[in-house]
């Protein structure tokens, strides 16, 4: 929408230089890396090479998708928590509550460490699991997949958490909200997922994920007002 496009504007440089560093990152060492993976094979396990190598790169991309939303939203979250108003009242909800810039950024930001610090022991842990069945033959072709569920857990809390923060929504009460519909929430997830792992479509992928995390929240939430004053 014509509204929203200078709300964007900050966040598609942002990303767009984020992707030039990672991607760039990612191409130098990713053949290295994971030839150096597989010579440390043990010569018995060596006909597993052909399965191990693509579970392996869709390994990197799954962690390099999201590492670059993790970055971006980091470092972007006044901008979405902005966005994320604009959207809300385009679509026909009363506006949040004027705020000053300096408690805007504010509050951005310590809802930006809650998450860490719930998604950062748990994706600890799936790292661990992972690694502990890396070589248990038929239970490490399900660990991608275990993978990739929790991340999409992780990235619907994040792009709806933007308009559940606007409307002071406790953490705790959007983890909830969420849960409640897990089906949605991982299918809204995990196409934020997808498209985060896919070059050039990523840089676009953070704000579009924003904008339908705010529509989904709205959504979900049945105490949001409308314009006219009517929940």
């Amino acid at each position: 929408r014509p509204e929203l496009r200078m709300f964007l504007l900050f966040p598609i440089v942002l990303n767009l230089i984020l992707f030039c560093a990672t991607f760039g990152l990612l191409v130098a060492s990713l053949d290295q890396w994971l030839e150096g993976f597989m010579q440390a094979l043990p010569q018995w396990l060596s006909f597993l090479r052909v399965l191990l190598w693509p579970l392996v790169a869709l390994s990197v991309l799954v962690v390099y998708g999201y590492s670059f939303n993790f970055i971006t939203t980091l470092l972007g979250a006044p901008f979405y928590g902005l966005l994320a108003q604009k959207v809300q009242i385009s679509l026909g909800y009363a506006a949040p509550a004027d705020e000053a810039w300096g408690s805007l950024i504010n509050r951005t930001f310590r809802r930006e460490w809650q998450k860490i610090c719930y998604f950062t022991p748990r994706s600890l842990l799936v790292l661990a699991l992972s690694l502990v069945v890396f070589f248990i033959p038929m239970v490490n072709l399900m660990m991608p997949v275990v993978v990739f569920l929790w991340g999409a857990w992780c990235l619907a809390i994040q792009f709806c958490d933007y308009a559940a923060d606007n409307q002071t929504t406790s953490f705790k009460d959007l983890k909830t909200t969420l849960s409640l519909n897990k089906g949605l929430s991982l299918s809204f997830g995990g196409s934020c997922a997808g498209a985060s792992m896919v070059p050039l479509l990523n840089i676009l992928a953070v704000p579009g994920a924003v904008a339908g995390g705010t529509a989904l929240w709205l959504q979900q939430d049945k105490t949001a007002p409308l314009a006219g004053g009517i929940v």
